[in-house]
């Protein structure tokens, strides 16, 4: 057998464990609005919550309400705005939501894709 290669998760979209190590120090406050109510889904998510694996990487997750349907990249954008940056604001949302969030002006990025499956 051949060992596992080292995992890069720049390259499986685990943003809210890469992101935070290229932050400065003092931001460590991570905000994650779902699409959808905490599923099957979201399962790494909240498993690493229940074993304490952010807080022991340094970063205090805060699950944010479920928002109306479409509403995703707005919440995270105005959240943003209203911690003036000094938290990282994070999203799931379809594309079908988001390409028009962007459209109208909504600050937001698009950062990984999800897998068709898992």
């Amino acid at each position: 057998l051949k060992p596992a290669p080292a995992v890069d998760p720049r390259h499986f979209g685990d943003v809210l464990a890469w992101a935070p190590c290229k932050m400065s120090r003092g931001l460590r406050h991570v905000a994650l609005q779902l699409d959808y109510y905490m599923s099957s889904q979201f399962a790494g998510i909240a498993v690493a919550m229940r074993n304490g694996l952010y807080s022991k990487a340094g970063i205090q997750l805060q699950l944010l309400p479920k928002c109306t349907p479409g509403e995703e990249a707005a919440s995270v954008s105005e959240g943003y705005a209203w911690t003036q940056g000094k938290s990282l604001w994070v999203g799931t949302m379809e594309q079908n939501t988001l390409l028009p969030a962007i459209k109208s002006g909504c600050d937001v990025r698009a950062v990984a894709a999800m897998f068709a499956r898992s």
